[in-house]
């Protein structure tokens, strides 16, 4: 009867320990993704471009990337651009030089707010700003190329 008490015992010991253990094994963590927003310029021409650099980066996997230009809260660039575009399938990090385009609507002294936005595969979402001032009394951009 005592070796059948040890057994249980013994066999319950090591139950134990393999839950433990499966506890214990490497899991996917919840993360937050990091986002730098650089631009190039802290003014820039009416009909002219912001430029600069955006990296993301998350261990769990990027979903989406996308940088815009607005005046107020009206969207007039995009990058990249196209409905759809900016869809990543799990990278872990991403470094990119944009180019937004200001429209000749755009009225000199302007705010131009520059938005950066991310989210990984988790639903963690990530925004960051930046703002330019437009100038110019004059605008070279031609009617045609406004709309982008």
């Amino acid at each position: 009867m005592r070796s059948r008490g040890a057994a249980k015992n013994l066999l319950a010991a090591a139950a134990l320990t393999g839950a433990l253990e499966a506890c214990r094994a490497e899991r996917e963590r919840l993360d937050v993704p990091q986002l730098k927003l650089t631009v190039d310029q802290q003014a820039v021409a009416r009909g002219g471009d912001i430029t600069g650099t955006v990296t993301a980066t998350d261990q769990s996997g990027l979903a989406f990337l996308g940088i815009g230009a607005f005046k107020d809260d009206t969207l007039i660039s995009r990058f990249p651009p196209g409905v759809g575009a900016g869809t990543l399938y799990g990278d872990d990090s991403i470094t990119t030089r944009f180019i937004l385009k200001v429209t000749c609507a755009v009225p000199d002294g302007a705010p131009v707010q520059v938005l950066a936005r991310t989210f990984d595969n988790q639903g963690f979402e990530v925004v960051r700003y930046d703002t330019v001032i437009a100038r110019g009394a004059t605008c070279s951009q031609s009617g045609a190329a406004q709309a982008r």
